[in-house]
């Protein structure tokens, strides 16, 4: 349980630091605390080359989703970035920090995917609508549409990543190690 209170703390402190970092125009705010939550993290468990695979892809699995609304016009970011990138670096750090509840604070969903999927639909639009009144991020276009476009997006993308946690650590629990192992010969194949 102390561990589960101190992950979800952890992903809160780097929403916020990113989120006001980038409403201030500074960008590093946001890797400055994913790091440190990344590291604090896998400090805390035991089969860490795997948790930072998973971590890592639901992390950019997530950021290209922001990219893809991006670069469709539905919202744009405030702080600097390289004009070549739909999305800023500090963006990606909340997937890193909230791609670490998956097998922490909001390992409780794993198998409850329908609730996951509630929960997404509703904590999205709400995240982007707080995220846009700080400053750090604007919606474009009619705020419902967008707003449901977002809420939908999470509906799907949070139970996907529970299901992409839930069977990382059904296989490490099953065969130890082999799970980076299979990991790495998925990956091949």
């Amino acid at each position: 349980m102390q561990r589960m209170i101190i992950n979800i703390l952890l992903f809160q402190a780097t929403w916020f630091a990113a989120i006001f970092g980038a409403a201030q125009g500074h960008a590093w705010p946001g890797p400055l605390f994913a790091t440190i939550t990344l590291v604090i993290h896998l400090l805390m468990r035991t089969h860490r080359a795997v948790e930072a695979r998973l971590v890592l892809s639901c992390a950019l699995i997530g950021f290209v989703v922001d990219c893809l609304w991006a670069r469709l016009g539905i919202l744009s970011f405030a702080a600097e970035m390289p004009r070549s990138w739909p999305c800023p670096l500090w963006m990606l750090s909340i997937w890193i920090g909230f791609a670490t509840t998956l097998n922490g604070g909001l390992a409780r969903l794993q198998r409850r995917f329908l609730l996951a999927a509630v929960i997404g639909g509703v904590s999205g639009p709400i995240a982007y609508s707080a995220a846009e009144s700080i400053g750090a991020i604007l919606i474009h276009g009619s705020r419902v549409p967008a707003l449901c476009l977002i809420g939908g997006g999470y509906a799907v993308l949070l139970p996907i990543m529970l299901r992409l946690a839930s069977a990382c650590v059904k296989r490490r629990g099953a065969v130890g190690n082999a799970c980076v192992i299979a990991s790495t010969a998925e990956a091949r194949a």
